[in-house]
């Protein structure tokens, strides 16, 4: 019964033996666009683990281009958190000596407060400075260019993704043992993002002939099965059809689970800190579901041009009497949550959208 169930059994010790000695290991553009995100000394350790894996890296053509395409969304957002951060700060301080006017505080102790709220600005804005360097002069995408230099697949043509995509997705609405990809967004070329993912890497495996291991830090429901733990499992019907396709395993690590594993490979091991940033950024993200009722699409249209902007990633399903299902994907940090919230509510008391579920789960990583 297992062979004939096996997605839904974890892998064996033996299989995942087979995985690290024989499985291509193929990175998500999230989780090479986290290295902006990283600390120097993470990113560092990362990029090392790499380069010591080289022969058994690759990344598809989809993964490399949306690398290139969002980075510069990415940078812009952690000069965005740095300067914010800087502008709280001088809020905080200013309150701080405007209201403090106790006899008992000495002036000593009020100037120490002061030097250390400035040596935090000092440091935010070096950070901050660093960053607006990166646009011009992008030592990470230096770095993760020269990783993958020669390990990148080949795009699909336009005609062949047209035909692929026009008989995938009637067969993947009429069976469901069939990994949808139904909440994929419409990129601006006019791809589906994840299906087009999807294929690069089955394709991969019936060429090459060998397993697939997919590091991701997405946490949309294409690829993961939430548990009620609230722990993501890889979605059963990707592994039940890339079976059926290659006749090959295919498995999904978020990073921090990745380089549990990697440890093997690395002489002097990992630092605690570091896994400890990476696994901080694998629980970093919060899928906020909302179901909203909507009569004039262009309320809709206008909400979620909105989000957009915000820089948050949206996905929609419709479904009927005029309920719209969105997903959106968000820092986990409590004020922004709450800040987009209020927004909602905002925008909803000014229009005909009547917000009707608001609920939000938190990303863990697997097996963590």
């Amino acid at each position: 019964m297992r062979e004939t169930f096996r997605e839904y059994y974890p892998l064996s010790q033996e299989e995942h033996k087979l995985i690290w000695n024989k499985a291509i290991i193929v990175f998500d553009a999230n989780v090479l666009l986290n290295s902006y995100r990283y600390s120097q000394n993470t990113f560092q350790t990362f990029s090392n683990v790499l380069n010591i894996i080289s022969n058994k890296i690759w990344i598809p053509f989809q993964v490399a281009e949306e690398v290139h395409a969002y980075r510069l969304n990415v940078i812009d957002n952690q000069i965005k958190t740095y300067y914010e951060y800087r502008k709280k700060l001088d809020k905080l301080q200013k309150d701080f000596e405007n209201e403090i006017k106790n006899p008992f505080i000495s002036k000593l102790l009020l100037s120490e407060t002061k030097d250390g709220f400035n040596k935090i600005k000092e440091e935010l804005l070096v950070k901050e400075t660093f960053f607006r360097n990166l646009i011009q002069n992008d030592n990470i995408l230096d770095t993760i260019s020269n990783i993958f230099d020669k390990k990148i697949g080949h795009p699909l043509s336009k005609q062949e993704f047209q035909t692929m995509l026009v008989r995938e997705r009637e067969k993947r609405f009429d069976n469901k043992s069939f990994a949808l990809f139904m909440d994929d967004k419409l990129s601006d070329n006019g791809h589906y993002d994840d299906l087009m993912l999807w294929f690069q890497l089955i394709k991969k495996a019936q060429s090459d002939k060998c397993p697939i291991l997919f590091i991701t830090d997405e946490i949309k429901n294409d690829w993961w099965i939430q548990s009620e733990s609230k722990t993501f499992l890889p979605n059963y019907n990707l592994l039940r059809e890339f079976y059926k396709m290659t006749g090959e395993l295919f498995y999904i690590y978020r990073t921090f689970n990745f380089l549990e594993y990697a440890k093997t490979f690395i002489k002097d091991g990992i630092d605690e800190s570091v896994m400890n940033e990476v696994k901080q950024f694998s629980s970093n993200e919060q899928m906020v579901y909302i179901e909203i009722k909507n009569d004039k699409n262009k309320n809709l249209n206008k909400l979620l041009e909105m989000i957009t902007n915000d820089g948050y990633d949206i996905f929609q399903h419709n479904s009927k009497n005029d309920i719209v299902f969105l997903q959106i994907i968000l820092p986990n940090i409590n004020d922004i949550f709450e800040s987009f919230i209020n927004k909602l509510k905002t925008y909803s008391s000014l229009t005909d959208i009547e917000v009707i579920h608001v609920s939000s789960v938190v990303s863990r990583s697997i097996e963590e």
